[in-house]
């Protein structure tokens, strides 16, 4: 049996998503971060970095899940990943892929390496590209200018004409920019968790009440807090049972779930 947390006509499972959210169809947005594949060796010790500041002592990889793929096997698993996602949706639907530049072997590599061949190949259309300020750097190495951004790529099937509505959060104009401003997520029980505020503009832009949002790699479980908070159904799945247990405990918890 599969193991899984509902609340409210959403659901989280656990396992991995190939198997536990083949069936789901009919998906607004697909709000996602998957692992970035920085390497597993070194284990990351926080000092200043918690205060989003440089930490010499903050080197290292993800210490909680393997993430330290071969490129090229990395790079064909995301495009698979994106074109199993993309069977999901609904014609107008979307896919918000969260992902962000690496240096590996004294080059850049970006997430463009995998998504361009499928945009090439017509498989799907690049609709938007969001940076996020982050505003902390991350993953430090003194070879290299210190990275504080990561994109938000949007992501829809060649042809369609993705639902949209720009919005803004302070009030002040009739809409934001490409350029997002978001502290990153902090005391999260998850090495890369991405901040509540940054979900919730994702899910206020590209999906309406009601409908159904999904993350094939919850992590924390923001993207389900956020879909809640903002009257969305939500399905999505954890691979590791530490995450998926500590999501669960969070979601429980969170006033916005209610």
């Amino acid at each position: 049996m599969v193991k899984s947390y509902s609340l409210n006509r959403s659901e989280l499972y656990f396992g991995d998503y190939k198997k536990t959210l083949s069936s789901v169809q009919n998906v607004r947005l697909i709000l996602t971060s998957p692992p970035y594949n920085i390497g597993s060796k070194g284990v990351r010790r926080d000092g200043l970095r918690k205060l989003g500041k440089y930490d010499a002592k903050s080197f290292g990889g993800i210490s909680s899940y393997r993430d330290n793929l071969p490129e090229d096997i990395y790079q064909d698993g995301q495009r698979q990943f994106i074109l199993w996602a993309l069977d999901r949706l609904k014609p107008n639907g979307v896919i918000a892929y969260v992902h962000k530049n690496r240096h590996k072997r004294r080059r850049l590599i970006t997430p463009y390496e995998w998504i361009l061949p499928l945009v090439k190949e017509n498989q799907l259309c690049i609709y938007e590209e969001i940076v996020w300020d982050r505003g902390s750097t991350h993953n430090h190495d003194r070879g290299y200018l210190y990275p504080e951004t990561e994109r938000v790529f949007i992501l829809c099937k060649s042809g369609s004409i993705p639902y949209f509505k720009n919005y803004d959060p302070e009030g002040r104009v009739k809409g934001m920019s490409d350029v997002w401003k978001i502290s990153r997520a902090r005391k999260s029980t998850h090495d890369a968790a991405f901040p509540l505020e940054l979900a919730q503009r994702l899910v206020n832009c590209y999906s309406k009440p009601r409908e159904l949002v999904m993350d094939p790699f919850s992590g924390s479980g923001t993207t389900f807090i956020a879909a809640q908070s903002l009257k969305r159904r939500f399905v999505g799945s954890e691979l590791s049972h530490e995450h998926y247990m500590n999501a669960c405990n969070r979601i429980g918890a969170s006033p916005l779930t209610v």
